[in-house]
């Protein structure tokens, strides 16, 4: 996934396009937090992540039900908290 963002900022700079590439696990607030230093001011924030566990409701193991809820929604939470804070 990071080679493909990588090449997407290549193939934008060669059009003439200014983009840079950060990475960070949006449910990890330290490195949400991190990266937000390393932008600085965000003019636009989309929260594009996102799993997903496919199953029956009633065959989710509770771990994975977890995973889904820490990406979906508490990532996004953490990235809005540390976009509307720089």
């Amino acid at each position: 996934m990071e080679e493909v963002a990588r090449q997407t900022v290549a193939e934008l700079a060669a059009l003439g396009v200014a983009a840079r590439f950060h990475a960070a696990y949006v449910n990890d607030e330290e490195q949400v937090d991190r990266m937000a230093a390393e932008v600085g001011q965000v003019d636009i924030l989309v929260n594009n992540a996102g799993i997903n566990r496919d199953g029956h409701m009633r065959k989710t193991k509770k771990a994975d039900w977890d995973a889904v809820l820490d990406v979906n929604l508490t990532g996004a939470v953490l990235d809005c908290n540390a976009g509307l804070s720089m």
